[in-house]
């Protein structure tokens, strides 16, 4: 377990249905998520290193890192690799 990105994990899960076409209003969104997290879990970022660098840094891992995972009748494959990757990504952005 890991309580910093569990908490952004919890926050994002939370966030509400947006239409496909309101993709900012969602990043705005999972950056709030990003920035309660590591208020509410007290992170230190690196030295000059703000939380939209930390979030923007967050995003980029995913998109170079993130598996393909495949939505069948309700049933998630590659998820759970998927989701190590969004938490290795998240430590990563703390550094």
């Amino acid at each position: 377990m890991n309580p910093p990105f569990d908490a952004y994990d919890v926050c994002i899960r939370g966030i509400g249905p947006f239409p496909v076409w309101d993709v900012t209003k969602m990043e705005v969104s999972q950056q709030d998520c990003f920035k309660q997290a590591i208020q509410v879990n007290h992170l230190a970022l690196p030295a000059g290193t703000t939380t939209e660098q930390a979030f923007a840094k967050y995003k980029g891992c995913l998109k170079k890192d993130a598996p393909i995972s495949v939505s069948v009748g309700g049933l998630i494959f590659n998820g759970n690799k998927q989701n190590a990757v969004r938490q290795n990504c998240f430590t990563k952005a703390m550094q």
